[in-house]
């Protein structure tokens, strides 16, 4: 009997194993959300790793925690670090791979604490009516055979990861339709100053 429970577990290991092989190794997770700022405005605030810092949900936790810059800010290949003792903040550093102006970041990252693992995160930026419509993403890969947990990684990342995207993600639309208001209230400001000043041009006496 114990036999035949060893050589099915064998055959049920060995199925698993081969399955493994045709299963994605992929993981991700994205959301989301609708800005009312032109794709331009919205930029300025996902143009470089100091940028995202200001709407980090990560940051907010551990506003005191260490952080180290390196690079020219915005540039590929400038790179943010971190170190904190938050155990979901932990440590690690994520860096600029590439990025199309006003539509596009991608980045990648690396941790340390408190799991160590790699992965990539990107920011898409698409025109839509009223605004931006703006994605915010991560990926991942498991290594043969444990991307068999792929599935159940992938299913739960709602529930892991969904809070803290959607308090980043809204982080960053109070940040940019901000910014898009004061850009428009200066506008204004500056045309009537333009304007007051025509008009006394026009009201001087001529000799």
């Amino acid at each position: 009997m114990l036999k035949k429970i060893l050589i099915g577990l064998g055959v049920i290991v060995a199925i698993a194993l081969i399955a493994a092989f045709f299963m994605p190794k992929e993981f991700g997770y994205e959301d989301s959300i609708q800005i009312n700022a032109t794709p331009a405005q919205v930029w300025q605030h996902t143009n470089s790793i100091k940028s995202m810092d200001t709407w980090s949900p990560w940051v907010a936790m551990d506003p005191d925690g260490e952080k180290t810059y390196e690079g020219e800010d915005g540039a590929v290949n400038s790179k943010g670090c971190w170190d904190s003792e938050v155990e979901k903040v932990g440590k690690g550093c994520q860096w600029i791979t590439d990025f199309e102006e006003n539509k596009h970041m991608g980045t990648e990252m690396l941790f340390e604490k408190p799991n160590e693992g790699a992965g990539k995160a990107y920011i898409d930026l698409e025109e839509s009516e009223g605004g931006t419509n703006l994605t915010w993403g991560f990926t991942g890969e498991m290594p043969w055979p444990m991307n068999l947990m792929v599935p159940m990684i992938n299913g739960g990342m709602e529930e892991q990861m969904g809070t803290e995207w959607r308090s980043g993600l809204t982080s960053l639309k109070e940040l940019a339709e901000a910014s898009a208001k004061a850009d428009i209230e200066r506008a204004e400001q500056e045309a009537a100053a333009m304007e007051e000043t025509v008009d006394e041009g026009e009201e001087m006496p001529t000799e």
